[in-house]
Parts: C-alpha cells; structure tokens; sequence
C-alpha cells in the first residue's frame, strides 16, 4: 500500500494516497485515491510540481474561511491537513515546535489519524533526487547507490516513519537525521569534491535503532528497517531501493514472522528444521495433483488414481515434503496418514502397513465421536458401510491388525481366540475392500509411506495389487493420492520396489504415476529458513546463506545440523545492541565442518552433556521411534555404568534440544539418519551391552520364561491355505509387537558373543522360539524368519546335543514353514535338510521336514523329485507302494483297495471332522505333497498314492481328512468303492 509501483513510488496516503506513478503510456499522473490528475505534457516536474504547488498553496477561499491548505488538500479527496502553526488545529495535531519551524507544514495521511509526512522544500528535494537516479519516474535502477540515492533513501525513510509513527515525531535524541542539502546550498557539497568525512558512530545507547526501538512507537522489524534506511552509519545501511521494498513485502505478507515483536520464548526456542522451508516448485506440482483430483470428482470425470513418488537421497528433505502436502491438505478437508519403515525392523514391514491403516480408522473414529456436525455425520456413514461390508468375521479378523476397528464399528467381538490366520490374499482382499468402503464415501484421502526402500517384498506386492484394485474401481479411485518417499540411490533396476511397485504402476489402467526426484537446497532456500526462524530479512541473511550452502553442497539435513550448531555453539547468537541473532561472517566462513553430515553429526552427538547422549543411545537401540512406555520399563536401571535413565528428565531435554520429538507416547528421531550415526558412534561391544542390558529388564515384565502356551509352528499349517510359487505366495508382520518380541529383538542385537554362558544361550533360543510362535499367530510370518533364525544362531555352536536337540528342530522346522509361507522356497531345502541329514533326529522327528522339502520341490515345478523322494519316505513307513506302476500294477493295486474296503462298514459324514495324532498329521502333509505333484506331472503314481491313502485311512480309522488333498482323492476312491464304480 505504501511504497509499490515499478520498483518504488513515492506515497502521501490519505486513505487511498496521493502517488507519484508511472502510467503505462508513460505518462505521468498523481492520484490521490479518489481522483488522478494527468498530466500529458513531457514535463515530469511540471506535473509533480503542480500536484505539490496545488496541494500547498496559501490562496484562502475567503468564503469558507476554512484553511488554505485545508481546502485544497479537500478538493483532492484526501484527509484534513494540520497546518495550525500556533497550536493544534482542529483535529488536535498542530506543529511541534521541538522539531520544525513556524514555516512548516504537515500533511495529514490517514482518515483515521493524521501522521506527519514532510514540508514542502523536503518533498521537491525528494522528487529532484529521485530523478537524479532515475527511480520514481523512470523505469526501476537497482545497484549501489551513488551519494544522491543515499539521500534520497534518508529521505524515504522519513516518509516510511511517518506512516508507521501514527503522527509521532521522534524524540529529541531520535532526531531523524536531515536530508541532503539543496544543490547550490552553503552546505552542499560543490560538485566533483570529495564528500565530508561522516561523523563518528553513535554510542549504543545514543543509536537510532535504540532511540527508535524505546520510542516504543513501530515493531521492531520497523525500527531496524528505518535505522537502516536513514541513518548511513547503521549496521547494516540498505543497499538498494530494492531491498526496502523486500522487507516491506515480507512484513505485509507474513506480519507474524517479519513484522510483529516476537515472543518472550523467542529466543530459547529458535531451532531449524522444524518448519517446511524451499521446495516451492515440488509442492506446487503436489498441489496440482491434488486439485486435478478435486476438478475431475467435481465434474463426475473420469479421474484416476493418482501416485506420487519422491526420491532423493538420505536427508535431502522427502519426509519434509511429503508432510508439508499432507498437512496443507489436511488444512483443504482432506484426511491425510503417514508413516514410516524403520531400516532397523524391516521384519515389522506390514507392522507400519497396519499402523497406517489403524491411523485412518481412528481418524474416522475421533469423527464419528467428534463435535463437528459434518464431521460426525461421515464417522457414522463409515461405521454404517464396514459394518455392512464386511461379515463378523472378517471385521474380527481386521480388528485384530487394526484395534481402532473396534472404536469406530459397534458389536465387534473381542475375543482373539476367534481370530483365523489369513493368507496372503486374503488379506489384499480385506485392506482393498476397506480402502474403497471408505473412498466410496466421496472424501478425499492421501496416505504417505516414507523409506519405501526398506519395505520387505511381500508388503510390497501387497501395496502393489491393493493399489492396482482401487485403480479399477472408476469412483473410488478418484478420492485417494498414494505418496510414497524412498532413497534413489538406495533402489536399483533390480530392487523389489522397482519390479514389483514402480514399473507394473507405471503401465497399469487407470493409474496416474508422478514422480519427484529432489535435488539440492538452493542458496534462496536456505535464505528462507534463515528468514523464517530469526525472523530477519532476505537482505540481513543472505551472505550467511551462501556461506551455509558452500560448506553443506545445499543438502538439507546437513544445512539444518549446521545451522543448529551454530546456535549451540552461539556462533548464531542474540545483540541485544543489534537487537537481532548476530554472526561475524568471517567466522562462520572459516569453520571446519567436515565432508559430510555424518561427520557433522558425530561431533554434534560428542558434544553432549552425558546423560543426554546416554539416553540418545538407549533410543538409537530400538530403531527410529519407540514407544515411551518402553522407557518407562528401564526408568531406574543402571543400563550404561554410571547412568540411569530417567525418562521424564532426559527425554523433555533432547526435546528441547531437538534431537527427538514426542508425539503422543511415542518417541522419535527427529531425523532417520540421526538415529543412524548415533548408534553407529557406538563401539560395538558397548551396542551389544547396552541391547543385552535392555532386553534382559524388558523381559522382567514379560512371560518369555513361562511355560509357552503356543502350538508348534508347524501347526499353523493346517489352519493356513498357502498357495507357494512365483506369483502366489503368503507373508506376514504383525500388529504391535509384545513386550517379549521387543525384549528378544534387543538380546538379538547383542548377538550370541555377548552371551558367553550356554545356559543363557539357550534360554534366549527358547525366547526366539515362543516369539516365533507368537507371530505365527499374528501371521507374521516374516518376524517368524527373523526369530527362527536367530535362535538358531544362539545355538550354533551345539545344534544337536542332547539338552537342545529339540529345540534345534523345532527352529529349522519353523525356518522351512515360514521360507514357504513367504515364497522363500529356495531356502526351505538348506533348513529342511540339516534336520533330516543329522544323525541325532530320529527319523520320525524329521517328518516334518521331510513334508515341508517335498511340498517346496512341488510348489517348484520339480515334480519328479517330489514324486521320488515322498515315495522313499512312504516306503519307510511302511507303506505298500510298488515301484513300477505299470497297468496291471494299478489295476491289482485298485483290487486289493476295493476288497479290503467292501469289508469296512462305515459311513462318511461331510460335516465330520477327526482328531488326529501329530505322527498322523505329517504322514498326511507328506502323501499330500506326493499327491499333487502326481497329479500336477500326470504321473502313474497317482492312482497307487491314492489307493495308499485309502489304506492308511481305513487302518487308522481317518475316513474324513480335511486338512489334505491326497484325503479328498481318498474319499473319492472309498466312494468309487462303494458304488463299485472304479
């Protein structure tokens, strides 16, 4: 409103102003708001000249016997003058004998107060030395600025006081310095001299700056902005006519930050890193997604589903950027979820899946409960469509991964016993049709998945089919955006999210695929962050910027840590003189930093007080975020010698510090690769303790050390159909781990070299072992790897001896199950045969294995090895299986089944179900597996397998077996029997 047009203009505001402008003919008028005068000679002063001699003149209308000026400021529009040279005048503003003579007059600006602007002689000299340089009548010239723009910004800056004053003259030590003296002047200096020597700086309590800041009549980004504009010895004088209209943009544009007095917490609370800084030209294109989104399901269009991947490498601000869109549109109506993979858990991969899915829910939930009319009438639509959606089961089932299901729907059962384990697909089937229940609805939703990179495979697939099913669903589809962030340099051609996500989206139907490759901070936006938290301008920033963006190569993380540093070390520290953060440059730009964050980091981390680097140590072990209540666990314990945590201090202080946040209970790095080089600045031996001493007090509050109440693994076979091959394969992760899973993941990390008595090595096998159950009862079969796997570790050293034997097979066996429930198939055989081949198994203990190698040879195309190695296996249990299976063969073979079944009386109930012997039950899984693979390869075997079933059956009183095939083409041939139809 004050000083725009071409770069600047000259403004008397009486409420709309009266302006010297530049038309876009080039002609030059004067406006006072309500009226413009033109003038269309050439003579710019002549049409200033008139404006001001008009505006100034002493003719009195004797009529109205008002004020000359009066009067004519009226005639233009504008607001009353005070031009009352003995008192105040009627509108209670008159001259100040302190500050200017009988002779001046005053204009008023405002048609709520009058300010005091300048005397005429001030604004001729103004004008005249703005045409010296060129600026208000003229196109724009920035530059240094010669010994007339000086002057005239002095002069400028008088102006701008007057309107920001409210009509306040400065004190008599705030005396605004005087403009530049009329040329021809006693005290104008002749032309080509050299300019008098400037005074001597004022003392600190005699600046202007001060003066103007106790004057308590402009914020202080004001006062610094018109110490800087009038007087020439101030810190930093303004270079350019350019920069004032800067800052006065800033303050327009983001009063709270560039214009208003801060806080009294401002100072302490000045940490970078925690806003959204640059990357304009990337939310923008976010933003265009979403409102193309918006148009199509305006205008019943057919809209698409839309994905965005931002890639770049650790640090460069994904995370920052994914989350800024989300909460902008989170601002807009829309409900917007996040969450992150954790590099150290990638084993808790559909954990994050779940937890994403839980967040939406509880959303939903906190509507439905909610105050907001709109709001709360869309929770009980959602509640009203799952429930409708899908059956008592499935909602149990989906319950048990996603808890807030029972907040948001009425009458879901509680009881976990109830829970079935589901396969793969089933579970792509469960969360698609969940998604598009709630798209159907018609509100816009963006879910964020960040660290792509470090997803498992199998979750992966699943994000891939879920999202191919949405994209066929025309209405739904156009109500979801799918962000996704990873690390580039991290997924190559061959990485899983490459094969399995990025390229099949890419080409599929109804799929809309934007991809956002982040490069380097620039110099202007860093320049921003500095802005936004010292709350300076561009002009006071920008050399610190550039230095900042020299010695970090303008990555972000490294920039933000840099910065932070800069104020622990109060190399960044508040003048109260300066009344701003202040840095000597020099200083800055001669600092050794290291080539790399890493670097930067692990000097940072060093420098902790003990106890907060401590307790960054205990947070480094259980990945990027942890519950807090996990803390509350060790509250008290002497984890590190000398040290004990206490939560309440230590965590409020890295708090504060910035190094974590606290959001809700749980605790978290305030960046991954923070958590990274903490816990790498760790010596080993130190990390392995420090795990050891963790897991082991966790496990003081759990029930790893009772008797386990879980079934074998293997048992979950039976209740689990598990399609295996390349395209058809079961996965897992769980909901929340228990404290027992996360008390074995730490005694996991310390790793057995810690662990130097057997005892405690086997105890902690055993642990991995009841977690290993515990998962298969959550279906997560990748945790069951994980577990099986490193309690095999803790046993390496004596496999097979007579104290853990057992459990040893009990491992191996849950390694091969859970290989197979993956798709892991090419490890199955490796786990699989080191039970079989061990001379300490009975053979009888190794069935299990023995069922779990011929079902990965089958599910592997190798038909014939199934078929040779199940058959060696039925002949050492007896079983009748001749080993040429010629016609005549089968023929006798069929004969004799037939016989001995006539001799059976029995009837066969489809509704009946028999308990079997476990012996009984791996028998069955082995004749299965044959079974199929006959089957599969047309093999001759196949009817002399199923002849054996019917044997096996009768003998042992299994006339219905549904947990197998092979029982299906058993009750087949029993009922051929019975018909005499063979």
């Amino acid at each position: 409103d004050y000083l725009l047009a071409n770069g600047i203009f000259v403004c008397l505001k009486c409420t709309g102003g009266l302006a010297a402008q530049t038309s876009e003919q080039g002609a030059r008028t004067v406006s006072d708001g309500s009226s413009v005068f033109r003038r269309d000679d050439d003579s710019d002063a002549s049409s200033f000249d008139e404006a001001i001699d008009e505006l100034f003149s002493e003719e009195v209308d004797a009529e109205s016997g008002g004020n000359a000026v009066d009067q004519r400021h009226d005639r233009l529009g504008g607001a009353p003058i005070c031009a009352d040279r003995d008192g105040p005048s009627a509108n209670g503003h008159g001259a100040d004998a302190a500050g200017c003579s009988a002779d001046t007059q005053w204009v008023a600006i405002s048609d709520v107060a009058s300010f005091r602007l300048i005397d005429r002689a001030k604004m001729r000299q103004l004008r005249c030395t703005l045409l010296d340089v060129g600026i208000a009548w003229g196109p724009p010239l920035y530059g240094s600025p010669s010994a007339g723009s000086s002057a005239a910004m002095q002069l400028l800056g008088e102006l701008v006081h007057a309107v920001f004053a409210q009509g306040h003259r400065p004190s008599q030590q705030a005396q605004l310095p005087q403009a530049a003296p009329e040329p021809g002047s006693a005290d104008a200096v002749p032309a080509g001299a050299a300019p008098r020597p400037p005074k001597q700086r004022r003392s600190q309590d005699d600046s202007l700056l001060a003066a103007l800041a106790e004057s308590g009549q402009c914020p202080i980004a004001v006062c610094r902005l018109l110490s800087d504009m009038i007087d020439d010895r101030a810190d930093a004088p303004i270079a350019s006519f350019e920069e004032v209209v800067r800052d006065l943009e800033q303050m327009s544009s983001s009063p709270d930050v560039h214009l208003y007095d801060p806080s009294e917490g401002f100072l302490d609370g000045v940490h970078f890193g925690r806003g959204h800084y640059g990357r304009v030209a990337e939310v923008t294109k976010v933003l265009e997604v979403s409102t193309r989104m918006e148009q199509s399901a305006r205008t019943c269009g057919d809209g698409q589903l839309e994905t965005v991947f931002i890639s770049g490498i650790a640090g460069i601000g994904k995370t920052h950027l994914a989350r800024r869109a989300g909460d902008f549109l989170s601002g807009l109506g829309w409900i917007s979820v996040q969450d992150k993979f954790d590099g150290c858990a990638e084993h808790q991969s559909r954990e994050v899946i779940f937890s994403l899915l839980d967040k939406l829910v509880s959303k939903l939930a906190d509507m439905k409960q909610g105050e907001n009319k709109e709001d709360q009438a869309y929770g009980l639509r959602a509640a009203k469509e799952l429930s409708e959606a899908f059956d008592a089961s499935n909602l149990l089932t989906l319950a048990n991964h996603i808890p807030s299901i029972h907040d948001l729907v009425d009458d879901v059962s509680d009881d976990q016993n109830d829970v079935p384990l589901e396969s793969h697909w089933q579970l792509i089937f469960m969360v698609s049709k969940l998604l598009g229940t709630v798209l159907r609805l018609g509100r816009f939703i963006t879910i964020c998945l960040d660290d792509l990179q470090w997803c498992d495979e199998v979750m992966l697939t699943l994000i891939k089919e879920v999202l191919a099913i949405i994209a066929q669903q025309n209405h739904e589809r156009q109500y979801l955006l799918f962000m996704g962030t990873y690390r580039h340099n991290e997924v190559d051609d061959a990485h899983p999210l490459t094969t399995q996500v990025l390229s099949n989206l890419c080409i599929s139907k109804g799929v809309n695929v934007t991809q956002l490759s982040l490069s380097s901070l620039t110099t202007h936006e860093i320049s921003h962050m500095l802005q936004e938290e010292l709350r300076l301008p561009n002009r006071l920033v920008w050399d610190l910027a550039q230095v900042v963006n020299k010695k970090t190569y303008g990555h972000a993380i490294y920039a933000v840590e840099l910065l932070n540093s800069f104020l622990r070390d109060s190399i960044i520290s508040y003048s109260p003189q300066k009344r701003r953060f202040d840095w000597d440059l020099n200083k800055v730009s001669s600092i050794k930093t290291g080539d790399n964050v890493a670097t930067l980091i692990i000097s940072t981390v060093s420098s902790l007080e003990p106890n907060m680097l401590n307790t960054l140590y205990v947070l480094s072990c259980f990945g990027y975020k942890a519950d807090a209540s996990l803390l509350m666990h060790l509250r008290g314990l002497e984890l590190v010698r000398g040290f004990t945590l206490d939560p309440d201090i230590n965590i409020a202080s890295l708090v504060s510090a910035g190094f974590v946040e606290l959001s809700g209970s749980v605790v978290s790095f305030s960046h991954d690769l923070l958590q990274e080089h903490v816990y790498g600045t760790m010596p080993v031996d130190q990390r392995r303790s420090l795990h050891l001493a963790i897991g082991t007090s966790l496990a003081t509050g759990s029930t790893l050390d009772s008797s386990p109440s879980f079934s074998p693994i293997e048992g979950a076979m039976e209740e689990l159909y598990i399609c295996v091959g390349d395209e058809e394969k079961d996965e897992g992760s769980s909901s929340a781990l228990s404290l027992g899973e996360i008390a074995t993941s730490q005694i996991n990390k310390a790793g057995p070299e810690n662990v130097p008595e057997r005892t405690h090595r086997i105890r902690f096998a055993r642990w991995n072992l009841r977690s290993a159950r515990e998962m298969v009862g959550k279906s997560n079969f990748r945790a069951v790897l994980y577990f099986c796997k490193n309690g095999i570790v803790f046993l390496e050293d004596d496999l097979w001896g007579e104290a853990t034997c057992q459990l040893s097979v009990e491992l191996h066996e849950g390694m091969a199950f859970a290989s197979i429930a993956v798709g892991n198939l090419k490890d199955v055989a490796q786990y699989a045969r080191r039970v079989i081949d061990s001379d300490k198994v009975q053979f009888e203990q190794t069935l299990v294995a023995e069922s779990m190698l011929i079902r990965s040879l089958e599910a592997t195309g190798r038909y014939a090895d199934a078929i040779d190695r199940g058959l060696a296996v039925l002949r050492r249990l007896n079983f009748n299986i001749p080993t040429g299976p010629s016609p005549t063969i089968v023929q006798q073979a069929m004969a004799q089944t037939g016989t001995i079944a006539s001799q059976c009386n029995f009837h066969l109930d489809p509704n009946q179900t028999q308990a079997i012997l476990p012996k009984q039950r791996h028998i069955l899984k082995i004749i299965d597996s044959v079974a199929v693979a006959c089957f599969r390869s047309a093999s001759p075997y196949l009817p002399l397998v199923a002849c054996a079933t019917v044997l096996y059956s009768l003998q042992h009183g299994l006339f219905h077996c549904e947990e197998s095939a092979s029982g299906k083409i058993g009750d087949c041939a029993l009922i051929g029997i019975e018909k005499g139809d063979r």
